[in-house]
């Protein structure tokens, strides 16, 4: 049995909306960059399933190799990058000011 890694100061407020977790090599490869594309969609399902999101509430990047990028999303990105690397948005980081 794996075990699901979180920030126990993510559970506070004003943090306690959102869901979080980090995983391990015992979870599998989650990068399309690395994977087989069918073992790393299957090895994030069983992920998101211990963490109780499902992938149209998920947001995925994929690194920018030549610069620093932090990108702002909201509801119209939910579910990029979640099922294939060409629909992750490229940013080192992502924000967002909306729950959910």
């Amino acid at each position: 049995m794996t075990r699901l890694y979180q920030m126990p100061e993510l559970d506070r407020k004003p943090f306690r909306f959102l869901k979080h977790g980090f995983s391990t090599k015992m979870e599998g490869n989650m990068s399309y960059k690395y994977g087989d594309p069918e073992q790393v969609l299957a090895n994030r399902c069983y992920f998101f399933r211990k963490l109780g999101v499902t992938f149209k509430n998920c947001v995925f990047l994929t690194p920018e190799e030549k610069e620093s990028k932090v990108c702002i999303v909201d509801q119209e990105d939910a579910g990029k990058g979640t099922k294939s690397l060409e629909s992750a948005i490229k940013a080192d980081a992502l924000i967002t000011g909306e729950k959910g």
